[in-house]
């Protein structure tokens, strides 16, 4: 049997010790990685499902639909049917831009005859399952029957709008838009 002194047991047990806590700290740290790569990428998950994507809207029943929420819109415009306008203006932009009833014809162009909306371009963006929100580049035009005279083509004036659709309570608002996403080239094309 040999025969082992007291510090070399003792200098063995301190070398195992250190190994354990190498091991010991490496685990720790693996178990705290691991996790980091389970966590961090839920956070940035939520900022990109915040941003919905904004596409352009290709079914014609959904072009149309908008199309007429604008034109009615113009239609009250035309109409001085400033209680009615003021119920389509979407309630957020009224009360951030103190919209009433002695401003609200200010937000549309001069309308002198009747006329209709032509929308020209439109987004569309998800906000969830039942409201989805429409940026339109659009006009207004004369609503004239020509003959066979010559007929003298009119400027059309681009305006833009939001409207938001709530298709569960079938209810819609308007805003007018500055038309940035219009100015940043084509999307989703």
């Amino acid at each position: 049997m040999a025969f082992i002194s007291y510090g070399r047991i003792h200098r063995w047990i301190g070398v195992k010790t250190m190994k354990d806590n190498k091991t010991k700290i490496l685990a720790i740290f693996l178990a705290i990685a691991a996790i980091a790569v389970v966590i961090i990428p839920m956070f940035f998950k939520k900022t990109t499902e915040e941003e919905n994507d904004i596409l352009i809207v290709k079914n014609p029943s959904e072009f149309f639909t908008v199309n007429s929420c604008l034109y009615r819109t113009i239609t009250y415009v035309y109409k001085n049917d400033i209680d009615s306008l003021l119920k389509v203006i979407d309630e957020k932009y009224k009360k951030n831009n103190n919209i009433n009833k002695e401003n609200v014809l200010e937000l549309f162009p001069n309308i002198d005859n009747e006329v209709t909306f032509v929308s020209k371009e439109m987004y569309y963006e998800e906000l969830n399952k039942d409201i989805k929100k429409y940026y339109v580049r659009g006009c207004v035009q004369s609503n004239i029957i020509h003959d066979f005279d010559i007929v003298e083509k009119e400027e059309d004036v681009d305006l833009y709008y939001i409207v938001m659709l709530n298709s569960e309570k079938q209810i819609f608002s308007v805003e007018p838009y500055d038309g940035k996403i219009f100015m940043d080239g084509e999307k989703n094309e």
